[in-house]
């Protein structure tokens, strides 16, 4: 029989040692989203078995140091980045705007385009010479067509 499973009658109850299975339960209890949060709280400040408390209390000063460290770096990214990626892809105006950064600054001028094609003018006078050709009356059935 194991005996690092059996709690001695000497030794009390929150010095024993955690098992697999104990630790198993402790990071799937963590894994929950607020709960998690909450419980690392109530094993690192309760009272409990000595070694989830100092694990949690030692996962609490890690998760400080990270946020100290953090806290400046989310500052520069967010101060610095998003003006160096507006000027370096040219952000910061809209889309139809950029294809126009070529097109002269003169204003348009419908004078200053060249005369149509006078073709396109007798294909139109062509469509309404056929048009007026087609007869008028349209028979409404086969009968009355013969």
């Amino acid at each position: 029989m194991d005996q690092n499973n059996t709690p001695h009658p000497n030794v009390p109850n929150d010095t024993a040692v955690m098992t697999v299975k104990d630790w198993i339960i402790t990071f799937l209890i963590l894994a929950i989203p607020i709960v998690g949060l909450v419980m690392i709280f109530v094993w690192a400040f309760g009272d409990g078995n000595k070694n989830r408390k100092h694990f949690m209390q030692a996962y609490l000063w890690l998760m400080l140091i990270c946020f100290i460290i953090m806290i400046p770096l989310v500052f520069f990214i967010t101060k610095n980045l998003p003006a160096a990626a507006m000027q370096q892809h040219n952000f910061g105006q809209p889309a139809y705007e950029a294809p126009m950064n070529n097109m002269p600054s003169e204003k348009f001028d419908a004078n200053s385009l060249p005369e149509q094609d006078s073709s396109a003018d007798n294909m139109l006078e062509q469509e309404s010479e056929a048009a007026s050709e087609v007869p008028e009356e349209v028979p409404e059935n086969a009968e009355a067509a013969q």
